[in-house]
């Protein structure tokens, strides 16, 4: 389930002097993490589609699509999941990739630190496996790595 997932970053990321770094949608279909550290102050802004989209590669076993839209003074970067349903499957590797369909990630950037949106579901239908749960959770640590490693460049 999502809330599991939401825990997880909840506990991971918890709040900063009252500012909660992970949020979620009343419905549990979206999880909002804007993820605030002390070691991202004075870091130049990240923006690195190519290792985002890298990371997610090694990271999800199911196909995706990455899209980048312009908002405003930002960028969002898209991962939409679009899983491929073989009638040969067997009944798990269809239940488990089906479980991406209608899933995507969006990131921020450039920023200066990480802001990923994880929608898992719609209207409620929010039941995740514990794999992708992993998975999702892995992807966000990675990213978080990736804003870390950006933040040893320090402007002087």
């Amino acid at each position: 389930m999502t809330v599991v997932l939401f825990e997880k970053f909840k506990q991971r990321f918890p709040p900063i002097k009252n500012h909660d770094r992970v949020s979620i949608y009343e419905a549990y279909e979206r999880i909002y993490l804007s993820i605030i550290d002390r070691q991202f102050i004075g870091a130049p802004d990240f923006n690195s589609e190519q290792k985002i989209k890298d990371l997610a590669s090694k990271t999800f076993d199911v196909n995706f699509v990455s899209k980048t839209f312009e908002e405003g003074h930002k960028n969002k970067l898209y991962l939409i999941f679009e899983p491929i349903i073989f009638s040969k499957m067997s009944k798990k590797s269809f239940l488990y990739n089906s479980s991406y369909s209608g899933h995507s990630i969006d990131i921020n950037l450039p920023s200066f630190w990480p802001e990923i949106t994880i929608s898992t579901g719609n209207r409620g239908r929010t039941n995740l496996s514990q794999k992708q749960r992993d998975k999702y959770y892995n992807f966000v640590e990675e990213i978080y790595n990736l804003f870390l490693e950006n933040a040893k460049n320090k402007r002087h």
